[in-house]
């Protein structure tokens, strides 16, 4: 008797599993990789970025409300100093801590999605070079306002291996919509 109730239990949670599973890339994947599925729900992307509760997203993709131009990523808010992770791994292909007009860029190409993630205004860690591999969840740099009017991380998937970010300023827009690739990754965006 013992064994069939061990039976109906087990099969009772694989099937309650697998009905509220989502494949999410695993934490420790490497550049290119996606890591084996997870039995986890997705997470809001505000969290992804810092861990940490708190965190916000104050522009949607094309969603400037007060700013000329056209939004080419996501912005995501959270206190200054909080760290900022890499939400899919790959290779950096930029890394500028301050431009002529104050603004940072992180850049990170993953070549099995050709995608390039750039993050903006966020401080990125002095140990941080060009070439190196960065696995999703890695931290890279901690929230700033590099060149920006407050503190936020602006978040653009850009297609292909680019190293800066699109022109905000533009009257069109260079990148597609970023949300359902996200979605695909393991990410509620709220």
């Amino acid at each position: 008797m013992k064994t069939k109730r061990a039976y109906a239990g087990l099969a009772s949670a694989v099937l309650g599993a697998a009905l509220i599973s989502v494949a999410v890339p695993t934490a420790g994947a490497t550049a290119g990789q996606t890591g084996a599925a997870s039995l986890v729900a997705s997470e809001d992307l505000s969290w992804s970025l810092y861990n940490l509760d708190g965190g916000r997203i104050t522009a949607g993709f094309d969603g400037y409300s007060s700013t000329s131009g056209r939004h080419e990523g996501i912005d995501i808010a959270r206190a200054s100093g909080s760290p900022v992770r890499a939400l899919i791994g790959g290779t950096v292909t930029n890394v500028v801590e301050s431009d002529a007009y104050g603004m940072s860029t992180i850049a990170i190409y993953n070549a099995t999605f050709d995608k390039t993630i750039v993050y903006l205004h966020s401080n990125p860690l002095d140990t941080l070079r060009v070439n190196q591999s960065i696995a999703r969840d890695e931290k890279i740099g901690t929230e700033a306002s590099r060149g920006a009017g407050g503190v936020h991380t602006h978040v653009e998937m850009r297609i292909g291996y680019r190293t800066l970010a699109a022109r905000s300023s533009d009257s069109t827009l260079d990148n597609p919509n970023p949300n359902d690739f996200w979605r695909a990754r393991g990410y509620n965006i709220r």
